[in-house]
């Protein structure tokens, strides 16, 4: 008998990574959105007056807060009343240094902040709240090859999402009309506010299996079952 008569992965590029686990009985559990809250949702409008942005999660050298930061900046300059609201832990002391610098800079800039994780109803509810989510990570294959929690927690809420081009979510979240691409290293800023402005997103439902992890639990759990009898 096998020591191992299952396999729990974290993401489903790991099936092709870890030759260990090939023919074997697996399941990936994917990082999908759970319901925790009871937050509304609301149609996406653009204002005129004001463009509300927010970065959460971790707040890390890969994570690209100094991007979603470089990205507001530009949309001040032209003339875009443009504010950014950054919710997250950090994990590196640089980063903690640039994102409390530039938020004493700039009045367009805040943040909710610490060294520990933060409660996850408030990064709940700045995403529910905002305009856009900024996912600015770093073009690392080690993150552009899988889809971060806080993707799924954009599309349960249907906030649309300003990413990073050249990703494994950019296909999955084409389909669902949920963002805008972009490199975050070479981007016209005005020719991107004019296409917030224009595009429509989430313009069909979601299924459920696709975004929420309740939808899958009871089968994932029986195929592990199955496979232990």
């Amino acid at each position: 008998r096998p020591l191992v008569d299952f396999y729990f992965l974290a993401e489903q590029e790991f099936k092709n990574q870890l030759n260990f686990i090939k023919g074997k009985p697996s399941e990936v559990l994917e990082n999908k959105f759970k319901y925790l809250y009871d937050l509304p949702k609301k149609p996406h409008r653009c204002s005129n007056n004001r463009l509300q942005l927010v970065f959460t999660g971790t707040l890390g050298k890969w994570q690209g807060v100094e991007r979603a930061i470089h990205l507001v900046e530009k949309l001040q300059r032209e003339n875009i009343n443009a504010h950014l609201q950054i919710i997250g832990h950090f994990v590196d002391d640089e980063i903690a240094y640039l994102v409390r610098k530039k938020a004493s800079e700039h009045i367009f800039l805040d943040h909710i902040t610490q060294l520990k994780p933060i409660d996850h109803k408030y990064i709940l509810d700045a995403i529910q709240k905002a305009d856009f989510a900024v996912i600015s990570y770093h073009k690392n294959k080690s993150i552009l090859d899988r889809i971060p929690t806080k993707i799924y927690e954009c599309l349960a809420l249907q906030t649309p999402m300003i990413l990073q081009k050249g990703a494994t979510w950019e296909f999955f979240c084409n389909s669902l009309d949920s963002g805008i691409f972009i490199d975050f290293e070479n981007f016209d800023a005005f020719h991107l506010w004019k296409t917030m402005r224009s595009s429509q997103f989430y313009k069909r439902s979601i299924p459920a299996e696709t975004i929420l992890w309740d939808s899958k639990q009871a089968q994932v759990l029986q195929k592990a079952i199955d496979n232990l009898s």
